[in-house]
């Protein structure tokens, strides 16, 4: 079997209050959601409904990397409908939220073809699932914490959570994280990040004092031209 590769994963975004799962083919790079999920955000009871709506070429199979509630990597085939499909169905509705629904699933399959991915302004916290460090900071931006990615791992590294090789974490705080298949990276566990975020946020405020307190015992000012005397210089 092919390791995963980061297209074959789904990635989850509510939409005008429905879970949709959006992902992207291997072969051609191709987005689509799946065929359930996107089914049920306009209004039908079942996939199969929606489905025979369409032409041949806007759906059809997937096999699609899945995460069980034990946290196993397994593959499944899904069915899916594609961006002409997801346009022809809403085209069709008659759901006075259409409109809404239009303007988030444009700007998602925007971002997906442009970056392979999609970061909301605050993506959805699953109990049991895992985010990448981009939707991370998306959830601490949200919070008041101004940091992206980096800026949101060099925090924990600075807090001794992660390490400086790779940012992966530490021994003791492996528990936090969830390894990427067939990757070095690691990516957050959702029900712990509000703590990560409180704890981020922690060494921030704590390194300004740390560093206002340097400026203040120092016996000139910061930034002043001052240079030492070296024994034996010159004037």
């Amino acid at each position: 079997m092919k390791p995963f590769s980061e297209r074959a994963a789904l990635q989850l975004f509510n939409v005008s209050g429905t879970d949709i799962r959006f992902g992207i083919t291997e072969d051609d790079g191709r987005v689509y959601a799946v065929a359930a999920d996107f089914a049920k955000a306009m209004g039908y009871r079942d996939a199969s409904d929606a489905v025979r709506l369409l032409d041949p070429e806007e759906a059809g199979t997937q096999i699609v990397r899945t995460r069980s509630a034990n946290g196993v990597d397994q593959r499944r085939e899904m069915r899916v409908i594609f961006e002409d499909g997801m346009w022809e169905l809403i085209f069709r509705s008659t759901l006075p939220g259409a409109k809404a629904i239009k303007k988030q699933v444009k700007q998602i399959l925007k971002e997906i073809r442009e970056t392979g991915q999609y970061v909301a302004v605050a993506p959805p916290l699953m109990g049991g699932g895992t985010v990448p460090w981009e939707h991370a900071a998306a959830v601490a931006r949200s919070h008041g914490l101004k940091v992206d990615a980096h800026g949101f791992k060099a925090l924990l590294i600075s807090g001794g959570v992660l390490t400086t090789r790779n940012g992966a974490p530490r021994r003791k705080w492996e528990y936090l994280f969830w390894p990427v298949p067939d990757s070095p990276r690691w990516e957050v566990r959702t029900i712990i990040l509000p703590q990560l975020i409180y704890f981020a946020a922690q060494v921030r405020r704590n390194n300004a004092l740390a560093e206002q307190a340097l400026q203040m015992s120092l016996p000139f000012p910061v930034g002043s031209s001052f240079r030492p005397q070296m024994e034996g210089g010159t004037s």
